[in-house]
């Protein structure tokens, strides 16, 4: 009889000492995790940064469009997590632009011209269901009319594509 008591009393303390190490285990899961997606975050912030340096007439470019695309996302209906997403990857819109070159036949230049608001308003409501989906546009243009999407100066028009535009099915 001693020796089942001492046995249960045995099973239970490593029954206890396991409990303790997977409670250790799962805190330094979610520690790494934290710091991985810590890690991610800077990796895309930096792609977008990398990005604007390379044209300094942008003045915060990127910024403005992950802001827009968030506020777009989360006026549309989109889950907080997605709204995340948008905000993070939108300002990668631009990466390209680091391969191209500001020399030679298609220079990066080029692809620089701003459109003003009226103007890019007009080419978003003419494209209405053939190349933006009208509620993302819809959407659009009442935060544009209530002033809450950040601008600065004429936008350019990749930047109003990039939110306005919406994958299709």
């Amino acid at each position: 009889m001693l020796l089942r008591i001492g046995n249960l009393l045995q099973t239970r303390r490593l029954h206890l000492e396991l409990q303790g190490q997977n409670q250790l285990l799962e805190q330094r899961v979610r520690d790494r995790t934290t710091q991985l997606q810590a890690a991610h975050n800077e990796i895309l912030q930096r792609l977008a940064l990398a990005a604007e340096y390379r044209d300094d007439e942008t003045h915060q470019h990127t910024l403005r469009v992950g802001e827009s695309s968030a506020l777009l996302g989360a006026a549309l209906g989109l889950p907080d997590e997605q709204v995340q997403h948008l905000r993070q990857a939108a300002p990668l819109h631009d990466i390209a632009k680091i391969g191209i070159s500001d020399t030679g036949p298609h220079p990066r230049t080029a692809l620089q011209h701003a459109w003003p608001v009226e103007r890019a308003v007009a080419e978003i409501t003419a494209q209405r269901e053939r190349q933006f989906d009208p509620d993302v546009v819809d959407t659009f243009l009442g935060l544009l009319d209530q002033r809450k999407l950040p601008t600065v100066g004429p936008m350019t028009q990749p930047e109003l594509s990039a939110q306005t535009t919406s994958p299709k099915p």
